[in-house]
């Protein structure tokens, strides 16, 4: 009702009725203005309301379609001073219709209409433009927004919006999608060709066809076309040279979108050898068998074809075509067709097919693939780097990693603080032949990550991946100091190989990964958890292998203190 007592008070204010959105009655009950029409949506309220000039006592009546309506739990009659007010609450869309109100008083009476719309749903297709309008009136400036399941819709590029002094104008447009999309077609050398597929999207969409990654332009024996949202590629006349991947790319204002197909052409069988005699298409005799090669080393892959002649030979790595260039050559000499890889490079890796055409059609053999051995590269982990921290230094260690053919002769250990992206040597010298190293002057509270790289005469491999980060802090308390006994079972041991469970897990954690790390009888355990309990276990290493595991009797409780066993 606060709405309405404002409205009562600007009334007793101005006394311009067209200052307002409710129409006026003059002292002769002339009504000067009829209410505004409402559009709502169903469960909304709708409120009428009539500014009324005149000598009062005034009497009140509101129609629908000619019905007097009433009082009740729906519906609010009021008429205070000179302002006469229809409520309706959740109105359905059987209360759309026409509306009037009817005034009287001891001098005359007078009435008008108006009308209540009801919102509908709007139902589109998909792909098409939808333009939403809505009008209002009120005192200006006026604030309007639109939302889209309460979420409020703003410019951008596909939604346009327009603001009148009287009007608001939503526009959302779709980007392109493919209703119809691409479809494989084989044909006859010779014939015509088209492929087609049917675009939805809003207006202006552009069209363009690529084969493989080249675009392609209109020919006189190759038309693009695109009306009606049918999008063509029309060929007058094929060959086998036309077949292959062919892409559609429809874009506009607002995204892209893009279809695949391929087109298949097979040669005719028209070439006579003689005159009883047709040509044959061609067939590949025996299967090529998959190869390995070594990087920098050269490579002859080949395969026999038999078919009538003259036959077209492709060789295709990952569906691209392998010509002859400073690095590969391809042959077909008396039936047999020839890849030859001068250098192997890693890239080189992948499958291989070879295909053979003619004028009676094409055969291809599957592909297979070829492996690239990383031998005399440069050496590269295949495993991350574990980290053990001190409060102000950290022992690193690693696994030692493949050396690529050639023997390694340093490791580059390297750290950085996680909030930097350099990375900085942790150690002056290069490391050798030690696979773990203890890092000092790092500072506490701050958290780094480690990763090692290792060196052969080939050169500096590929950095390991940084270890997971971790804080410089005081250990004191995650640790156990563990002695054991030195037996050497006839055998000289050269280190000890220490691991740990924590009570209620079934996982072995490894304390060192090498003997190296554990080459006295007495080892520090840290990383542990205050508080937590553990068991332990130590396999005793000479040169004919690892012990059988050695159990500490009881499981220990890592204590804010270092315990000893």
């Amino acid at each position: 009702m606060a709405y309405l007592d404002q409205l009562h008070q600007w009334n007793a204010k101005y006394l311009d009725p067209h200052q307002f959105l409710f129409l006026g009655l003059s002292m002769a009950m002339k009504l000067s203005v009829k209410p505004e029409a409402a559009e709502v949506l169903p469960g909304a309220t709708v409120t009428f309301a009539a500014v009324i000039r005149g000598t009062p006592p005034f009497k009140i009546a509101w129609y629908k379609e000619g019905t007097e309506l009433t009082q009740g739990k729906d519906c609010n009659i009021t008429l205070t001073d000179s302002l006469a007010v229809l409520e309706m609450y959740n109105v359905s869309t059987s209360q759309s219709g026409n509306y009037s109100c009817h005034i009287s008083n001891d001098a005359g009476k007078d009435s008008c209409t108006t009308q209540l719309f009801k919102l509908n749903n709007y139902q589109i297709d998909a792909g098409k433009p939808i333009v939403l309008e809505c009008t209002y009136t009120g005192t200006l400036p006026i604030s309007v927004t639109w939302q889209k399941n309460g979420v409020e819709i703003t410019q951008s590029e596909r939604c346009s919006i327009t603001t009148t002094e009287k009007s608001w104008l939503c526009c959302l447009l779709e980007p392109p999608y493919f209703i119809a999309p691409l479809e494989p077609v084989e044909v006859t050398a010779g014939d015509a060709a088209s492929l087609q597929c049917q675009i939805q999207g809003t207006p202006e969409i552009k069209v363009s066809w690529y084969k493989g990654d080249t675009k392609l332009r209109p020919t006189d024996t190759q038309k693009i076309l695109f009306k009606n949202n049918i999008a063509r590629l029309v060929f007058a006349q094929v060959d086998v040279n036309d077949s292959g991947e062919y892409i559609c790319k429809a874009e506009n204002l607002v995204g892209e979108a893009s279809s695949s197909t391929s087109l298949s052409v097979k040669g005719k069988n028209t070439c006579l050898q003689y005159d009883w005699r047709t040509c044959t298409p061609p067939v590949f005799d025996k299967p090529l068998a998959p190869v390995t090669v070594t990087e920098g080393e050269g490579l002859q892959l080949s395969c026999h074809v038999e078919g009538s002649q003259p036959i077209r030979i492709q060789w295709l790595k990952a569906g691209r075509e392998i010509k002859s260039s400073n690095t590969c050559n391809v042959t077909f000499i008396r039936g047999t067709a020839t890849l030859e890889l001068k250098a192997a490079l890693k890239t080189d890796a992948g499958d291989y097919l070879c295909k053979a055409t003619n004028s009676a059609g094409s055969e291809s053999w599957s592909p297979f693939p070829l492996p690239v051995s990383d031998t005399n590269s440069s050496p590269a982990f295949r495993t991350h780097i574990v980290n053990i921290l001190h409060q102000y230094s950290a022992l690193v260690t690693w696994n030692r990693p493949k050396d690529g053919g050639k023997p390694i002769f340093a490791y580059i250990l390297e750290k950085r603080e996680t909030m930097s992206n350099r990375w900085a040597k942790a150690a002056k010298e290069p490391i050798y032949p030690d696979s773990q190293y203890k890092v000092t002057e790092l500072l506490e509270g701050c958290e780094y990550e480690f990763r090692v790289s290792a060196q052969n005469e080939v050169g500096v491999g590929d950095a390991s991946p940084p270890s997971k980060p971790f804080f410089a802090k005081d250990p004191i308390g995650m640790g156990i100091l563990m002695s054991v006994l030195k037996h050497d079972g006839g055998g000289k041991i050269i280190g000890y190989l220490v691991e740990y469970q924590k009570v209620g897990e079934e996982e072995w954690k490894k304390s060192n990964f090498a003997p190296d790390g554990c080459p006295d009888t007495k080892h520090t355990v840290v990383g542990l958890t205050e508080g937590d309990t553990y068991k332990f276990r130590i396999m005793a290493v000479n040169a004919a292998g690892e012990s059988e595991p050695a159990y500490v009797k009881d499981p220990v409780q890592a204590k804010d203190r270092l315990g000893k066993l």
